[in-house]
């Protein structure tokens, strides 16, 4: 077998130089906002005696990797007879243990912490947020991986950020060291989450055309409530769906027509960049009016009265029942029906006085947040040697797909790999037959570039579908991302407490205005007085110091 070789720089001089070279590094030097250094073992980290990693190893080497959910009865036989896992572990000699952390992770990995009875990686998700994150590096936990991101270590990835400078941003703290490494995918359309879509079929079966304004679109939804246009002779139809507990059909998804691009708190603060600056968007007039345009359709029954009451499960039941009841939503493709391709994705209705502007997911740039290497994880040379491989695309694809041949991809006669499109019956049967390791072990990091979707892949139907949203919300999305960024160690915790009391009022009040249990009228000043004697001020700049380190490499 031939062996990978990788070399560690001996000197930080050198390795800076690379770093700049590559676009692998990031900028100027941060503030790191922490008086107290993370503690680094002999391997991690820093500058790195000169050494090398052959792979095959001669001698074996074991991690243990901390992931996500229940161990299955047959993962360790599935795991074993992956076609990949046996290629890497014929490619490197690494063995890889797994250390289950259950349904809450965050909750069990505290837990392990205060045992001392941790793994070495914590991997899939994002398995930590970037609070949390920031609070595990201030605390020492989480390895500095900086030094290891440069050619020699990690070709691959090193190529990819090459083609993207920005990922290296979105993977860097706010100490100007990187802790995490991305999950690259580089197809412009997956991160646009919620265009808007429309029933074309009801629109011609009522003579009705596309809604290029606001009033044309709420006449729209009033014809689907009142004229039967599934033609089944009952009252089912639900104009306009949108449920809190989806991330693509959320409430603040329609918001975009008020030049609001933003999603609800859980990931993105409520937040959006103008110019540089942060805005909090819950206290601002576009947000007022939205949110009274919701509380009409609620009210006059166009939109689902159980969108802040139904799970998942309800909701998917009403996008995929037998009979069409669906006339509007918000989400990357319709739901897999036989009636799908009656929804059209439509440019959004202009409402008079405001510029849309849509929300953009900043995985875009790289997804963050799925690999952390621990304090007490030796071998770092050789894990990040070993991960570099995750960053080669076939690998990667092999990864999410499992071996060509083996049902879920193919090659095609040009010589790209075509991933096919599977129904769910047949998806879940290979998931249980042949799983692909992103079944056994979860999303994590690996690479697709744009340039591989380009030149190497032959894009499904639904991306073709996903790039032609793409191609329609273009001109409008937000070219200023919130890349939820880390905090300083200092401000990490503040960040935490303010978010909770303030996300409570924002939420209790958006229930009771969009279903008209208040009047936002009437609560609007006191609404702004209570938010902003919540530590608002002191919040938001906390936020905009995180934004302004992030953006201190580009």
């Amino acid at each position: 077998m031939k062996k990978l070789t990788v070399r560690i720089l001996s000197s930080c001089m050198v390795l800076c130089m690379l770093l700049s070279m590559l676009g692998c590094g990031g900028g100027e030097e941060k503030d790191p906002g922490n008086t107290e250094e993370p503690n680094q073992t002999e391997d991690q980290g820093g500058e790195n005696e000169t050494e090398s990693v052959s792979f095959p190893l001669e001698e074996p080497v074991t991690f243990t990797f901390m992931v996500e959910g229940t161990e299955s009865t047959s993962f360790r036989d599935d795991i074993e007879n992956n076609g990949l896992w046996q290629d890497l572990k014929e490619r490197t000699n690494v063995n890889i243990e797994f250390q289950f952390l259950g349904d809450t992770p965050s909750e069990q990995l505290t837990l392990l912490l205060s045992s001392g009875n941790y793994g070495d990686v914590l991997w899939g998700g994002p398995i930590l947020s970037s609070v949390e994150a920031s609070k595990y590096i201030a605390s020492g936990k989480l390895v500095d991986l900086t030094g290891y991101i440069n050619e020699e270590m990690m070709p691959n990835l090193c190529a990819d950020i090459a083609e993207n400078p920005a990922i290296m941003n979105m993977i860097t703290g706010y100490d100007g060291k990187v802790y995490t490494l991305p999950k690259i995918t580089g197809l412009e359309g997956n991160y646009l989450e919620s265009p808007i879509w429309i029933n074309k079929a009801w629109l011609d079966e009522l003579g009705l055309e596309i809604p290029t304004t606001l009033d044309e679109f709420t006449n729209v939804l009033r014809a689907f409530s009142t004229q039967d246009p599934n033609g089944n002779g009952l009252p089912d139809e639900i104009p306009y769906i949108c449920c809190t507990a989806n991330t693509h059909m959320h409430t603040e998804a329609l918001l975009g027509m008020w030049g609001i691009a933003t999603k609800d708190g859980v990931n993105d603060s409520y937040v959006q960049v103008k110019d540089g600056k942060v805005i909090f968007v819950p206290v601002t007039e576009e947000y007022k009016e939205g949110i009274k345009y919701l509380q009409n359709l609620y009210t006059e029954g166009l939109m689902w009265s159980e969108c802040f009451t139904a799970n998942e499960s309800t909701l998917n039941a009403k996008l995929t029942s037998e009979t069409c009841v669906v006339g509007c939503f918000t989400a990357p493709t319709p739901a897999e029906t036989a009636y799908q391709d009656d929804y059209v994705c439509i440019y959004p209705p202009k409402v008079e006085g405001y510029e849309p502007c849509w929300y953009y997911h900043p995985g875009v740039n790289g997804s963050k947040n799925q690999f952390f290497a621990m304090d007490k994880c030796q071998n770092l040379p050789v894990l990040m040697a070993w991960v570099d491989q995750l960053y080669d695309l076939d690998t990667a694809l092999r990864y999410d797909n499992g071996d060509v041949g083996d049902g879920r991809m193919e090659m095609t006669e040009d010589g790209k790999y075509q991933v096919l499109e599977l129904d769910m019956l047949t998806s879940a049967t290979l998931n249980k037959e042949k799983p692909a390791l992103y079944t056994l072990m979860g999303n994590s990091i690996r690479s697709i570039t744009k340039s591989d979707y380009e030149t190497k892949i032959s894009l499904s139907e639904r991306e073709k579908t996903l790039q032609n949203n793409y191609s329609i919300y273009q001109d409008i999305i937000t070219d200023e991302i919130w890349p939820r960024p880390y905090y300083s160690a200092a401000e990490s915790y503040n960040a935490d407490v303010y978010f909770t009391d303030i996300d409570y009022q924002i939420r209790t009040n958006r229930s009771l205005w969009i279903t008209g249990r208040s009047d936002i009228e009437a609560d609007w000043d006191g609404f702004v007085e209570k938010i902003e004697s919540l530590n608002l001020e002191e919040y938001l700049q906390i936020l905009q110091n995180a934004y302004d380190a992030y953006l201190q490499g580009q």
